[in-house]
């Protein structure tokens, strides 16, 4: 296993991927690298941390559409379901065996489109 930090990086940088380790230790974003044949294990600086995060902040940001996140006003509450319709929680559980009414669940959350209560409501 080969391990690099800040001290002994100046020395020995041979490796092809050196100018990847002289950046994150040359900005003080890892404190050491240890490589062998099939990890890298990075020791990352609190700074390092940060970085990080916000690196993967803007990746996700940049990448998610509005189509892949559910409209959230189109959706009800399992609670407020419940009361529109004058229904319990086992009727609701029934519905979804039988395909009358599907939750969408989020997290630990259940949802159910508006479309659908409304449709139910108005039998």
């Amino acid at each position: 296993m080969k391990k690099v930090d800040i001290q002994d990086f100046k020395e020995s940088h041979n490796s092809q991927d050196s100018s990847f380790d002289a950046e994150l230790l040359n900005k003080e974003l890892a404190s050491s690298i240890v490589r062998n044949d099939k990890h890298v294990i990075i020791c990352l600086t609190p700074k390092g941390v940060i970085a990080l995060f916000r690196s993967i902040k803007k990746i996700i940001d940049s990448g998610i559409s509005k189509r892949e996140i559910p409209a959230i006003d189109n959706l009800i509450p399992r609670k407020e379901v419940m009361l529109r319709l004058s229904v319990s929680h086992t009727t609701l559980h029934s519905w979804d065996k039988n395909d009358i009414l599907k939750p969408i669940k989020i997290g630990n959350k259940i949802f159910y489109k508006a479309e659908d209560v409304n449709r139910i409501k108005n039998r």
